[in-house]
């Protein structure tokens, strides 16, 4: 059973006191039988235990044991995410390294997303003003002098199934292969 959906349910769990397999389900957008079975071993190694309201109704409720593993697995996901901030930071320190005549204009394509929202703020410190945000692919494959840079899987496959070159933030090889410095 993976960690992710583990920490899932625990946390919807403990964040919502009368659910139900259905609600964590709905909740976390995941198959009702996958719920089954992740609450089934959860009960098993002690996380979760089972209080029974009424004869139709029961309770989840979350262990002690069950709180330490919702906390490892906060903890693990935030660790990871500052790990991917600090990378494409790095990644975007490449980037902005490339000499200027090189990069007339850059323009990330993609959707509104957290990860936007981390790159602006990112862009932001290094007060670039050649640097434009677009979900819009029509404007992309009109800019000929502009480095186009994606940082979403869909925005990736569009770009090369296009034939538009651009690079992934998230490789830092490709920006190191497509600009000497």
């Amino acid at each position: 059973m993976e960690s992710a959906g583990v920490g899932l349910v625990l946390e919807y769990i403990d964040k919502n006191e009368k659910t139900s397999q259905r609600k964590i389900s709905k909740g976390n957008n995941m198959a009702l039988g996958y719920v089954n079975a992740i609450l089934q071993m959860c009960i098993k190694k002690g996380l979760i235990k089972i209080e029974k309201i009424n004869s139709r109704n029961i309770k989840y409720l979350l262990t002690p044991k069950g709180i330490i593993e919702k906390t490892k697995t906060t903890y693990n996901y935030l660790q990871s995410a500052i790990n991917r901030v600090m990378a494409l930071k790095s990644n975007l320190d490449l980037l902005f390294e490339i000499d200027d005549t090189k990069l007339k204009q850059i323009v990330f394509y993609g959707k509104n997303d957290e990860s936007q929202t981390i790159l602006k703020q990112l862009i932001s410190e290094k007060k670039s003003n050649n640097v434009v945000f677009t979900d819009d692919f029509e404007n992309v494959t009109k800019l000929e002098s502009a480095v186009i840079v994606v940082w979403q899987p869909e925005a990736l496959q569009k770009c090369w199934m296009s034939g538009v070159k651009c690079i992934n933030i998230l490789n830092n090889t490709q920006i190191e292969n497509n600009y000497d410095k």
